[in-house]
């Protein structure tokens, strides 16, 4: 392994024959197979994967709480072609395990690939970790592995590929893969997914099918949440023996969400970061509270709130965390808790804190787009200025000035809700909103959609 520090502190050069990386302050480099027991920690992370590397004969890979892997294009994770070895990716709910693509293209990386001999110490296990953005997130052949807690998501082609294999799935997301969530031909191997509330897992927003089974093995598929409760639905967005009688069953019931959580955001404001979050139902919800750690650091409880415990109707929630922060990075947590004390962690999202005033003049845009409760506009100015943002419909009337005040250099964030000057609410449709400052130094108008 060679190592190189730069920067005037330290310089180490060491040679072993099991791999070559080269880290520099924040990253770590790897460029070739790994040919012996090898153990990827958070101090090394990010690990930037820059050729297709291959975990040799008699190897295990452990792949520790926190890492991030990133993966240059036409680049992979590959076990079990040469022999026996294994993998062992176990991260926590509050600290998942990443793997992505480098370049954060869609399809920018092949993928995982656990292959014949990967079960040889016992089975792969990936917990709470994250595979997105490659060509096929996990592909699992002639082995046994165990997937729970993780989320498969934003892969090109699909998210798991399964031949052979006895594979189970709990406590996951395989959601929004371009193809299809879950593709199994497996003539033989066991593939169970969910199974029970406690274990379930959910699949939707796959491209055309979220499990397509081209396989003669039935797939047990009980106890998940396929996007929707109605049946006829599921049943479109599987491929099975009754689409093609050559192929095993999809054997599966549906259960709902126990909360519906629709969006999560943090976003920095005058006054401090709006954290948001909006469910659609509730069930058995106690309890929210939010942690905020600022990169690499721990968790702290900031804020606790009452759920709604068992409520069908949605529900927005708002809390500014006004806390002096310093310039750099913040990630934040949300939790649900029940009224027996188990928790579900959602996130983190992650925010980067200015430590000094914008350079120029900017409208940053609103979120989200389109909008049906709030939609938040941010804007800076590099110095003291007289501000307005106003809100036109179509026709290019007047519907709002949300703000026409002198205000000084900084970064802001006002809220729209969807109300006229009046207080009267606006219809649903395309709407323009314009910021001017610093008496014509700066004018910009962008659009947003807007949904009763």
């Amino acid at each position: 392994m060679g190592i190189k520090k730069t920067g005037g502190i330290v310089f180490v050069n060491l040679v072993l024959s099991s791999l070559f990386c080269l880290t520099a302050w924040a990253e770590t480099v790897i460029t070739d197979n790994i040919f012996t027991d090898t153990v990827w920690d958070k101090i090394g992370s990010p690990y930037i994967v820059v050729n297709p590397i291959t975990v040799m004969n008699s190897a295990t890979l452990t792949i520790e709480p926190g890492v991030t892997v990133k993966f240059n294009s036409e680049t992979g994770l590959i076990l079990g072609n040469s022999g026996s070895c294994r993998l062992i990716a176990e991260g926590t709910e509050s600290d998942s395990i990443v793997f992505t693509s480098s370049s954060g293209a869609d399809s920018g990386w092949g993928g995982i690939i656990l292959g014949d001999g990967s079960d040889y110490y016992g089975p792969s296990s990936l917990s709470y970790c994250v595979i997105e953005k490659a060509i096929n997130g996990l592909t699992c052949i002639n082995t046994q592995t165990l997937v729970s807690g993780s989320v498969i998501q934003q892969n090109g082609n699909y998210g798991m590929w399964i031949n052979n294999t006895d594979l189970e799935i709990v406590k996951s997301k395989i959601i929004n893969n371009r193809s299809c969530g879950i593709y199994n031909e497996s003539y033989y191997g066991l593939l169970k997914i969910g199974g029970s509330p406690a274990n379930s897992c959910q699949l939707y927003g796959n491209g055309t099918y979220e499990c397509y089974n081209a396989g003669a093995e039935s797939v047990m598929a009980y106890s998940n949440y396929w996007g929707t409760t109605d049946l006829a639905l599921i049943d479109s967005r599987i491929y099975d023996y009754y689409d093609d009688n050559n192929w095993g069953i999809v054997h599966y019931t549906a259960i709902p969400l126990a909360v519906q959580l629709t969006s999560f955001t943090a976003v920095s404001a005058e006054n401090g970061v709006v954290i948001s979050w909006r469910t659609e139902s509730e069930s058995d919800c106690y309890q929210w509270s939010v942690e905020r750690r600022p990169a690499g650091g721990i968790y702290q409880q900031i804020y606790s709130t009452g759920g709604q415990t068992n409520s069908a109707t949605p529900r927005q929630y708002d809390h500014t965390d006004n806390s002096p922060l310093t310039g750099g990075d913040y990630e934040y947590l949300l939790t649900q808790t029940s009224s027996t004390g188990q928790t579900i962690h959602y996130g983190p999202v992650s925010i980067s804190i200015a430590g000094k005033n914008p350079t120029s003049f900017a409208l940053n845009g609103c979120y989200p787009n389109p909008a049906s409760y709030r939609a938040a506009i941010d804007y800076q100015l590099p110095e003291q200025a007289q501000v307005t943002i106003k809100i036109y419909n179509a026709l290019g009337q007047l519907v709002r000035t949300l703000v026409d005040e002198t205000q000084p250099a900084g970064y802001y964030q006002r809220s729209w809700d969807g109300t006229g000057q009046q207080s009267n609410t606006v219809s649903s449709g395309t709407y323009i909103y314009r910021m001017e400052a610093g008496g014509g130094k700066y004018s910009k108008i962008k659009k947003m959609i807007w949904l009763k």
